[in-house]
């Protein structure tokens, strides 16, 4: 399924396909509004302890042991090229599950899991930088606010951690 959309890919409706929206987990990092396809998320817990890890990129937080298993903490903040995560008892962790290890994403607050109608997606606008742009399904409408819903794809990149890194050094 492609889930990476350019602005020229939305027609005048700015319609995706239904399947590739779904239930989608609404959360805050680094100052902004974002919507992650609930299905992907493992569960939702408090951020708790975190084991730095030395020399890690600068989104890589650390790791935690829960319940046994050793999940890698990213701030999803950084990661998406906007500002790190205050840390703070309202954070949480989203986990995700990715080619058999456990990603625990910090985010400043879990909102809630909406259904967005998808002919209410709006494109992403041309302020946005292109590699922001690609990250996204598109932006939504949620209590005056604007939420980025993000392609799950591109949680993933692998040139992700560089993007935030380039944006960072602007």
């Amino acid at each position: 399924m492609n889930t990476q959309h350019q602005p020229s890919d939305y027609n005048d409706t700015h319609q995706i396909p239904e399947d590739e929206l779904s239930l989608t987990t609404l959360f805050r990092a680094g100052g902004s509004l974002y919507g992650l396809d609930s299905s992907l998320v493992r569960e939702v817990v408090r951020a708790g302890d975190i084991t730095r890890i030395y020399d890690a990129p600068p989104d890589i937080l650390g790791v935690r042991n829960l319940r046994g298993r050793i999940v890698t903490i990213v701030d999803m903040g950084i990661h998406l090229g906007t500002e790190a995560s205050r840390r703070h008892r309202d954070n949480r962790l989203i986990l995700i599950d990715h080619d058999g290890d456990t990603y625990g994403f910090l985010v400043d607050a879990v909102l809630e899991a909406v259904s967005p109608d998808p002919g209410e997606l709006m494109p992403p606008t041309g302020n946005l930088t292109a590699a922001f742009s690609r990250r996204l399904l598109g932006l939504w409408r949620y209590h005056g606010e604007i939420a980025s819903i993000l392609s799950a794809e591109t949680l993933f990149d692998e040139n992700l951690n560089d993007t935030a890194e380039q944006q960072h050094s602007l």
